[in-house]
């Protein structure tokens, strides 16, 4: 069996037969935890349901005496450093150290939040970093600016004049043909289209 497996396993042993690992405080000065709290992240685990805050998560760190701590991934810093959805994020077998910086005051609400800063290196540190969001891997080649689209022609809020136009032409159209095809009344005897009563004074009238 190889050495660094053997190494594994008798760390396996230990950590089976040690203590459970302590719960990391950095916030409560009194206990003396270490800050910042530097070591191995050994697994990201699911946490007990916080009366307030929900569901948890729980970042489980061998630190370099072999002691085992829980961090607590509460907060957007601490989540996001951590998740294991995003790209980035740290994960069993990376190297991190997390520093508490303290309570700082929230800039859009009352209150304060806790603060923390948090770096690390990959498992492998040959391997490259995976790219964090809006990041391009290193070496990869700059991506072409799309061009800009040609301007759509501006649509007026009204309808095209077009059929409009159309319209009232056609509507003129039937008003003169109808207006063509009505009898034309003498005004003096009602007699229509060109004839008259017997001694109407229209009688003699040139109708153009």
């Amino acid at each position: 069996m190889a050495s660094d497996t053997q190494e594994r396993l008798r760390r396996l042993a230990e950590r089976a037969q040690g203590p459970d690992p302590e719960t990391w405080r950095p916030d409560q000065p009194d206990v003396r935890h270490p800050n910042p709290l530097a070591g191995l992240v050994v697994r990201i685990k699911a946490g007990p349901v916080h009366p307030e805050y929900g569901p948890s998560q729980i970042a489980e760190i061998q630190d370099a005496n072999d002691q085992m701590w829980d961090v607590f991934l509460f907060g957007r810093m601490l989540s996001e450093a951590f998740d294991q959805t995003q790209v980035g994020a740290y994960r069993p077998g990376d190297l991190v150290a997390i520093h508490f910086l303290g309570k700082q005051p929230k800039k859009h609400a009352a209150g304060t939040y806790n603060s923390y800063r948090v770096v690390g290196e990959p498992a492998d540190p040959s391997a490259a970093q995976p790219p964090a969001f809006g990041e391009r891997p290193s070496g990869a080649a700059p991506l072409e600016q799309p061009h800009e689209p040609a301007p759509s022609p501006y649509v007026p809020p009204w309808p095209d004049p077009e059929p409009i136009v159309v319209a009232e032409r056609a509507a003129r159209a039937a008003a003169a043909e109808a207006a063509a095809t009505e009898p034309v009344v003498c005004e003096a005897c009602l007699m229509a289209n060109g004839f008259h009563k017997a001694g109407c004074p229209k009688e003699d009238e040139i109708p153009f």
